[in-house]
């Protein structure tokens, strides 16, 4: 179980470090929020406010990209995507919060029992 969690943020962590160089900023930022809106309704505030986290996102992640070993480049975007998740998490109201564990816990447990089909 454990392990199949830390297999998840592996490649969670390597599908958005490749979608953030992929793109630019602005881009990247329109399609979080966008993704963001679809499990809970956010107000314009919010919006410019995970816009603006994930351009800071983006630029953090393209740094973090010149380390050149590959634990610590590894530490420093587990840390960056964590700071990340507890600054935007922090502009939800307590039922938007609820709403996106939901929202997240139905994503994790469908990745997880397609990984055990495939067994």
């Amino acid at each position: 179980m454990k392990t199949s969690k830390i297999m998840l943020a592996i490649v969670a962590i390597f599908l958005c470090t490749n979608l953030v160089f992929a793109e630019n900023p602005e881009v990247l930022a329109n399609k979080m929020v966008a993704k963001l809106a679809k499990d809970v309704t956010l107000t314009e505030s919010q919006k410019i406010a995970i816009q603006a986290k994930a351009k800071e996102l983006s630029v953090k992640l393209q740094n973090a990209e010149s380390i050149k070993s590959s634990d610590e480049k590894q530490a420093s975007l587990s840390l960056i995507f964590q700071g990340f998740k507890q600054n935007v998490d922090s502009l939800f109201t307590p039922e938007q919060r609820k709403q996106l564990q939901i929202k997240r816990n139905e994503r994790r447990n469908a990745a997880h029992n397609k990984l055990k089909s495939k067994k």
